[in-house]
């Protein structure tokens, strides 16, 4: 589960994939993490593995989203922050087709860069992100 900061048009070639969209106001029972993940917010919640999860459960089984079913030659246009999990039903080729203006470059784009680059200087967030795990760790 997770939001990006840009909008998303996702469009499916092939095979079917399932979402579970939750707008921004439900971020409150959707479990922002810490970890790091240029241009996206991460959640807590692993949606396989709620069953696990007694703490998250509670609050996600708070949250009001939808379903949607994506499949060969669909598109789902995803509106930036929307909450998001996606799971393949079966073998599927996808485009994420992310789109910013440029009022939105110079702002959310330019702060997720100065971000990165302090990640990348091991000043932010270095070793709790998803672009410099160990092998074997979570």
């Amino acid at each position: 589960m997770h939001n990006d900061f840009p909008h998303n048009w996702f469009c499916q070639f092939k095979g079917t994939k399932e979402f579970m969209l939750f707008p921004p106001d439900q971020s409150e029972h959707l479990c922002a993490a810490k970890k790091y993940d240029w241009g996206a917010t991460l959640s807590d919640i692993n949606v396989s593995r709620l069953p696990q999860q007694a703490k998250e459960l509670a609050s996600f089984e708070n949250a009001k989203g939808i379903y949607a079913r994506v499949e060969a030659g669909d598109a789902l246009f995803i509106p930036r922050r929307t909450w998001h999990s996606v799971v393949s039903a079966e073998p599927s080729i996808s485009l994420g087709m992310f789109g910013l203006t440029p009022w939105e470059v110079a702002t959310g784009g330019a702060w997720a860069t100065l971000r990165d680059w302090a990640h990348h200087l091991h000043l932010y967030a270095w070793g709790n992100c998803t672009c410099h795990q160990v092998l074997g760790k979570r």
